[in-house]
């Protein structure tokens, strides 16, 4: 049981490191990847774990624990900063947006009110 463990294990602590790599450098399909291979170990692992006493096993489920809370706060950074740019973008929440359809400043309804220049 133990070997397996750690095996399976160590392929979870190398999938959060990869996983926190792809957030860091904004990798999508290096995400989506580690993601997959995250949900995979840890089906794998579960059974193993069960019953399990080892002081070294929890202690390294722990430190895998870290490394999954720590990307959960690299991805709601990144979820932040995408919210803050569209609402940016969009204006503020019931405000209206920012430009009209026609890419000029929107008014309150969110239609232009900038008039064409004459020449």
């Amino acid at each position: 049981m133990c070997d397996s463990a750690a095996a399976i294990l160590a392929e979870l602590v190398e999938c959060l490191q990869a996983e926190s790599d792809a957030l860091v450098a904004a990798d999508i399909e290096g995400l989506a990847q580690a993601v997959e291979r995250k949900e995979h170990a840890l089906k794998r692992l579960v059974p193993q774990l069960e019953g399990a006493r080892e002081v070294w096993l929890r202690t390294e489920v722990g430190n895998a624990r870290e490394l999954n809370v720590r990307n959960a706060r690299l991805l709601a950074a990144r979820m932040n900063a995408t919210r803050a740019r569209l609402d940016a973008l969009l204006g503020a929440p019931g405000a209206g947006p920012l430009y009209s359809p026609d890419g000029r400043a929107a008014g309150a309804d969110g239609h232009s009110n900038q008039r064409g220049v004459r020449a």
